[in-house]
């Protein structure tokens, strides 16, 4: 009985093989998973590189156009301060002429450097010359109530005499009209959000008025963006 028989052996060499076979497909099997699990780790890794040059590509075409944006705006400062200084030099000509009822086929040239006339008779016989283009602004108004004048001048001399005696005109002040300076919105803007300070400056005694779109105190000009609160 101790006496183990071929056919046993053979048996047992026949599961033996048995026994490999399926380990060795199982080992198989492994490989060709850890092959696929490594060719999608690979391609994986390569949408992730490919993913990051795109981040980094988009990242740098972002920045260049935060850069030219910002020189636009820049530009875009640049020509609206170019174009408010041109406006602001033009209407430097010009003076306007408030309170003048308005008539039916009015020739408003005349009328207006008839109220000049008055206001400073000295410069009379110049006025005609010195006058360039007059005009009412706007259209109709409903209520009747006049529209105002602008007055643009040939030479600045003129216009600068006839603002510095409006101030103090008897004339203007009889008769209810109003010459005052041509400004633009931004400068008009730009002195009420200075005109506190200026009213204060006038109460403490402080010589206070303006120039284009600054406040001048006691000589000094200050612009609206940089004034201290009064």
């Amino acid at each position: 009985d101790s006496v183990v028989s071929l056919t046993e052996i053979f048996d047992a060499i026949q599961s033996l093989n048995s026994k490999q076979d399926t380990v060795f497909q199982k080992i198989t099997r492994i490989e060709s998973s850890i092959e696929i699990t490594t060719a999608a780790v690979n391609s994986l890794s390569d949408t992730a590189n490919r993913l990051l040059s795109d981040v980094a590509t988009h990242g740098e075409k972002i920045g260049k156009a935060e850069a030219s944006i910002q020189h636009m705006q820049q530009e875009n400062v640049s020509l609206k301060s170019r174009v408010e200084e041109l406006e602001r030099y033009s209407r430097r000509w010009c003076l306007k002429l408030l309170g003048v009822k308005e008539r039916e086929e009015e020739n408003v040239r005349t009328i207006t450097i008839n109220h000049l006339a008055r206001v400073v008779p000295r410069i009379k016989d110049k006025l005609e010359e010195a006058v360039d283009v007059v005009h009412r602004v706007g259209k109709q108004r409903p209520d009747g109530s006049p529209r105002h004048i602008i007055i643009r001048f040939a030479t600045r001399r003129y216009r600068n005499i006839i603002w510095m005696e409006a101030k103090n005109s008897i004339y203007l002040r009889e008769n209810a009209l109003y010459v005052k300076e041509s400004l633009s919105r931004a400068d008009i803007e730009s002195r009420n959000k200075l005109w506190p300070l200026v009213l204060a400056a006038r109460k403490e005694g402080k010589k206070a008025g303006f120039s284009g779109p600054f406040a001048v105190i006691n000589n000094k000009r200050i612009a609206a963006n940089s004034a201290p609160h009064p």
